[in-house]
């Protein structure tokens, strides 16, 4: 693939991941405020997880209720990897209700970014 084909791809893959995450959020709650998608490519395979704010707490997206919605973000997120030429990252998106959103990458610290409630943990992705 060449560099011009390869950014297109990475482009719509981008879009893709973005569109699909916000349409999810407002199916699924319609007051949500932010939301978070964490996805993480490591030797031993994907995994992913969500989180999002509505009124002043931190809920995490039901994985098996909205697993049409998981496996295309994990199929796009693992395609976005291989496209990127990466066989372990981070990714996390981070969305609002007004239609903004950000993508962030992390290649070496495969821990950055967790979302969890464990230990006192708020569900918002930690160091974020």
């Amino acid at each position: 693939m060449n560099n011009d084909a390869k950014r297109d791809e990475e482009t719509k893959l981008t879009m893709d991941l973005a569109k699909s995450f916000m349409r999810e959020m407002f199916d699924a709650e319609p007051d949500w405020k932010k939301a978070y998608f964490r996805f993480v490519m490591q030797k031993f395979g994907p995994g992913c997880n969500a989180s999002y704010v509505v009124g002043s707490k931190v809920e995490f997206l039901d994985m098996r209720r909205h697993s049409n919605f998981i496996d295309e973000m994990m199929e796009n997120a693992s395609r976005l990897a291989e496209v990127m030429g990466k066989e372990k990252m981070v990714m996390l998106l981070a969305i609002n209700s007004d239609y903004n959103f950000r993508f962030f990458y992390e290649y070496e610290n495969m821990e950055k970014w967790k979302i969890t409630k464990l230990d006192g943990k708020t569900g918002i992705p930690e160091g974020f």
